[in-house]
């Protein structure tokens, strides 16, 4: 008998084009699917504010009407006030929180203290909890300090701005930490050589090194050394 073989169908390479959308161009879509979950919401509070109606709950098809009334109503209200009041609470909150951070972040990366590793595990179990979890506690307590020290009680920006540096704190911490432990303590101590103290290390030298770091330098990972 003779033997028959049969050769198989050569297999088609794939296409340029194909090569290119299985590495590339699926990106595409997902990226205008999560482009439009992201900027529905804003285009669809846009297209409430300018309807006549006023509410967002009878707002059924988006620019049908369009007005400028709620934008005149603002000036009826203390809308400029609130702005001011955003501004001043967010900017205090967020140098306040760096600095807090920074220095908190250089005591734990540079100095050997007793407590230190537990202070870095206390920060880190904190971290765990959501800060909804303090808001009985923080209007008790800030109810309890404006008996005392009016400043300090409800309706206070300096509160609020101190209970954000403190739900602020460990997170920055954290991140500084991990940011200060990639500065080679050389530099410190030929800084402390030459006559510098620990404030000028940390304001001068170690912001040198930060700016002189190729990588661009910079608190942009989070690293849990405890060391």
């Amino acid at each position: 008998m003779a033997d028959v073989t049969t050769q198989a169908p050569a297999r088609r390479s794939p296409t340029r084009r194909t090569r290119w959308f299985a590495e590339v161009g699926w990106k595409y879509p997902v990226a205008a699917i999560i482009i439009f979950y992201a900027a529905f919401p804003l285009v669809y509070v846009l297209s409430a504010s300018l309807s006549s109606s006023g509410t967002l709950a009878s707002t059924s098809a988006m620019f049908s009407d369009i007005s400028f009334s709620n934008y005149a109503a603002l000036s009826d209200t203390s809308y400029w006030t609130w702005v001011g009041n955003t501004l001043i609470v967010g900017a205090a909150s967020a140098l306040g929180a760096v600095f807090m951070g920074a220095c908190a972040a250089y005591a734990f990366s540079r100095f050997r203290f007793k407590g230190r590793r537990g202070g870095l595990t206390t920060l880190l179990i904190i971290q765990m909890f959501p800060q909804t979890v303090a808001f009985v506690s923080v209007f008790l307590l800030l109810t309890a300090l404006g008996n005392v020290v009016p400043a300090l009680g409800i309706n206070s920006k300096i509160a609020l701005i101190c209970v954000y540096l403190g739900g602020a704190l460990g997170a920055n911490t954290f991140l500084m930490y991990g940011f200060f432990n990639t500065i080679p303590n050389d530099i410190d101590e030929s800084a402390k050589v030459d006559g510098a103290t620990h404030a000028q290390i940390f304001w001068k030298a170690d912001h040198a090194a930060r700016d002189a770091d190729p990588r661009g330098g910079g608190p942009t990972g989070l690293h849990l050394r405890l060391r």
